[in-house]
């Protein structure tokens, strides 16, 4: 094992003799731009070598950056491979800046009082007449007011009161205990994080706790994907090796670490420490997160360890700049904080008529409000809608399709960035396949229709049909882009599992589509895609899009607003008892909205 020391941030890792700086970047959780995927065809992941021992420059990095940038210490980090310590410099033209509106996302306000609160006090020294110890007499200066000391803060005080000539600032959690104590006056300076952990994704936003401000917001893949893409394969594999599920959590904590100190550097407060955290997540994710055993999700009747609230210090967690971090309860074994925050963002306990909130990635959580109740429910969708197991798919960035429209031998699109294409976004697979079905190129089985047009042809692998959307003299690779039956099945199980959820909770609540009014579409990948062509087919219901409001990550949201407000975690406290789950593998229903949902259409 070799350290790599990663500039700006002063992020430390280690790597295997022969490992990508790509993976290591990956696994340290630091954002960079990597629009080709690391495949070698952008050359945006560019790094600088400081120092150490790495393989030489390739054709292909000579090729994409040029023998002076070369020279000047300049690699690719997708072709660069480590052969002792290395310090490297991740340039600013590389580093990922804030998060697109996908990333976040709609949120209703609500009333200032921050989970932390700053406040400054003057404490009355000790005397030989009155020799108070240090808290005795920070207390006696509150006028009365009870309040609770972390073991932090205590060590803290006695260096506090003296640096500070007898005033000092107080952050104090819930209103109840005090968690950090600085010399002078620090009011002006309250940081806090929301983090959404996802199956794909982790967020995590920096929040002024004064203001209510976002300072900025970063994302990096989960790197816990080493161990699968889908929450069923991380069970899995916590259940398999009990060293799995500790290296799952230190994965995920890094990560968090290493975007927090990215926020910092970028937003002026390298030097700053964060007073709190509110962390949202599926409830594998959370109990991942927490390194919780995980037995009773991997097995019927799927319950959590535990489900209610956690206050914790976030060194117990491995969090190295959070005093104090917040869990809100999760729900059942598969819906999690995540849904709950979703909930609270969009307000959606507070309609008074059937209204429907589905927030779509690898593991889709879908809330039915039926205008007296909220029914809860989980699918697993897998990682299709962010390319997963897609031949030419790939995550919504620069060089992917992102939208599709054709008629016939006639393809229309548009490419993220405006370069050539290298790959196809989900929301362009749901588009396709939605034109194509119009077209009567392809049946609502998934088959293609062999002579309706010359771009249908047989597979390279000879077992499925395809069909080509962009030849290669078109796409940025030289390779045909195509959509293939295979992909196409793919996406069938994928909205199957989306959409008999939603039929099921509906049955269960004696409603059909036609009753809701108002469907919130939740979650980055949903905020991209098209409504009628989701609709088209059978991903959501068929209903007027006008009645469709793409809300982004409304997790992240909901986590903001629990940061930010005392009342958002009393309201959400109430709407996790108040939900009832409904758990589709029991249920009377399920199945056959499933077999009839895997038709296109």
């Amino acid at each position: 094992m070799a350290d790599v020391v990663i500039e700006p941030y002063n992020i430390r890792v280690s790597g295997e003799a022969g490992e990508r700086l790509y993976d290591i970047l990956k696994r340290a959780g630091v954002p960079f731009r990597t629009e080709c995927g690391g495949r070698g065809l952008c050359g945006k992941c560019r790094l600088i070598i400081r120092s150490g021992n790495v393989t030489p420059p390739t054709e292909r990095e000579i090729r994409l950056l040029g023998e002076d940038l070369v020279e000047s210490g300049y690699r690719l980090a997708c072709q660069t491979r480590i052969q002792g310590a290395v310090r490297l410099l991740v340039p600013l033209e590389t580093r990922v800046g804030s998060l697109s509106v996908a990333y976040s996302g709609l949120a209703r306000s609500a009333p200032l009082s921050p989970i932390v609160r700053k406040r400054l006090v003057d404490v009355q020294q000790p005397s030989l007449e009155k020799p108070l110890a240090d808290a005795d007499s920070l207390l006696a200066s509150l006028n009365g007011e009870r309040l609770d000391f972390g073991v932090e803060a205590l060590r803290e005080l006695p260096r506090a009161l003296r640096r500070g000539s007898w005033r000092v600032t107080l952050s104090i959690w819930r209103g109840s205990r005090v968690i950090r104590v600085e010399p002078g006056d620090t009011t002006p300076e309250n940081l806090g994080i929301a983090v959404d952990v996802g199956t794909t994704k982790v967020v995590v936003h920096l929040v002024d706790m004064n203001t209510g401000r976002t300072l900025g917001g970063v994302f990096s893949e989960n790197p816990q994907v080493v161990y699968g893409d889908d929450i069923i394969s991380r069970l899995r594999a916590a259940l398999d090796n009990p060293k799995a599920l500790e290296d799952m959590r230190r994965l995920v904590t890094g990560t968090v670490n290493n975007l927090v100190r990215t926020l910092l550097v970028d937003s002026g407060f390298a030097s700053s420490e964060i007073n709190a955290g509110v962390v949202v997540g599926n409830t594998v994710m959370h109990h991942l997160f927490l390194g919780v055993d995980v037995s009773g999700l991997s097995f019927s009747p799927f319950v959590p360890s535990f489900a209610r609230p956690l206050e914790l210090p976030g060194a117990s967690l491995g969090l190295e700049s959070v005093r104090m971090v917040y869990f809100p309860p999760v729900v059942a074994g598969y819906v999690g904080s995540d849904a709950l925050a979703d909930v609270i963002a969009v307000g959606l306990h507070l309609e008074d008529s059937p209204s429907l909130l589905v927030d779509i990635g690898t593991n889709t959580e879908i809330v039915l409000n039926t205008g007296k109740e909220l029914l809860a429910c989980s699918a697993p969708s897998g990682p299709a809608f962010e390319g997963g197991h897609i031949k030419y798919g790939m995550k919504a960035m620069t060089g992917a399709i992102a939208s599709v429209s054709i008629e016939g031998d006639v393809v229309q699109y548009s490419v993220i960035g405006g370069v050539k294409p290298i790959g196809l976004a989900g929301s362009a697979l749901i588009d396709a396949v939605a034109s194509l079905l119009d077209s009567g190129i392809l049946n609502e089985r998934g088959f293609f229709n062999r002579d309706s047009s010359r771009r249908v042809r047989k597979s390279g692998e000879g077992e499925w049909y395809e069909y080509v959307l962009v030849y290669g003299e078109e796409s940025g690779t030289g390779e045909d882009i195509t959509v293939s039956e295979k992909d196409i099945s793919e996406l069938r199980l994928a909205k199957a599992a989306i959409a008999s959820g939603v039929r099921t909770l509906l049955e269960h609540a004696g409603l059909d589509a036609g009753s809701l009014e108002k469907i919130y579409v939740a979650g980055s990948f949903g905020y991209s895609i098209r409504p009628e062509n989701a609709a088209r087919i059978g991903l959501l219901p068929d209903v007027d899009p006008s009645l469709v409001k793409q809300v982004g990550n409304t997790a992240i949201e909901g986590a903001k607003l629990m940061l930010l407000s005392e009342d958002m975690i009393a309201e959400a406290l109430r709407v996790a008892r108040e939900m009832k789950y409904v758990e589709l593998s029991a249920s009377p229903y399920f199945r056959r909205h499933f077999a009839k949902s895997l038709r296109l259409g």
